[in-house]
């Protein structure tokens, strides 16, 4: 997974090596006229560490720019980084609480003011989790009292935070788009089927949803969500 940060000015890349790393816009620039120089390794990144495990996404922070967060599918954690630190240890661990978890696939940060630093994460259990990492290491929430909603849903392969925070959409592997209020817990409000008409052509999950602003368009009810199935089609639908 890469990301780069909210000025655009830096790289964040994450693998299943473990590897974290990032990469400023200038080397970014010079691998255009040279592709090879980032890949063989002859640019060497000004942030490296390694998570230990596979990591499956990496978020920057929305409120503190030297804050970045990695998902690890095979313990069940989130590693939060600070590299204002000298140190390339996490500066925190979230993990999955009493239950554990399984195979975390994405992540994300909720904006919620500037002191905030809430998380929501969910993997292939269906299971959406949501910390406040400046209060405690475990899970403030978690979806498991709707487990008939999970289980039809299916494992959770991308998600997206509304732009008050107040909301996450989840994609799953069996092309559905749910809505949680996470407000107070995890509460399920809306299962959208809109990308089953792709999927079912295609054999296919939601690889990945991302979400955009079409404030300027009229005709769009809902929050605007592009979608790109695990077969290679992509669309765009409004979540509830």
């Amino acid at each position: 997974d890469v990301r780069f940060d909210m000025p655009g000015e830096l790289l964040a890349a994450c693998s299943s090596s473990g590897a974290l790393t990032l990469y400023t816009l200038d080397q970014l620039g010079s691998a255009v006229h040279a592709p090879r120089t980032l890949i063989d390794g002859n640019a060497s990144p000004v942030y490296a560490t390694c998570t230990q495990s596979p990591a499956a996404g990496v978020r920057w922070s929305p409120v503190v720019r030297t804050e970045i967060a990695c998902a690890l599918p095979s313990t069940g954690e989130l590693h939060l980084f600070d590299l204002g630190r000298p140190s390339a240890r996490p500066s925190a661990r979230l993990t999955g609480g009493p239950r554990g978890a399984k195979g975390y696939r994405d992540l994300t940060y909720l904006p919620r003011g500037a002191t905030s630093s809430v998380l929501a994460s969910g993997g292939r259990d269906g299971e959406l989790k949501v910390w406040d990492a400046r209060a405690s290491c475990r899970p403030m929430a978690a979806s498991r009292n709707f487990i008939q909603e999970r289980r039809s849903a299916g494992a959770i392969t991308s998600l997206v935070a509304s732009p008050d925070g107040n909301r996450v959409f989840v994609a799953t592997d069996q092309a559905l788009v749910v809505t949680w209020d996470v407000r107070a817990g995890a509460l399920p409000l809306h299962m959208s089927t809109a990308c089953r008409s792709y999927s079912q052509h295609l054999n296919s999950g939601i690889h990945s949803i991302t979400a955009i602003d079409l404030c300027e368009r009229v005709g769009y009810a809902g929050e605007p969500l592009l979608f790109h199935l695990q077969g290679g089609a992509a669309g765009l639908l409004c979540a509830a």
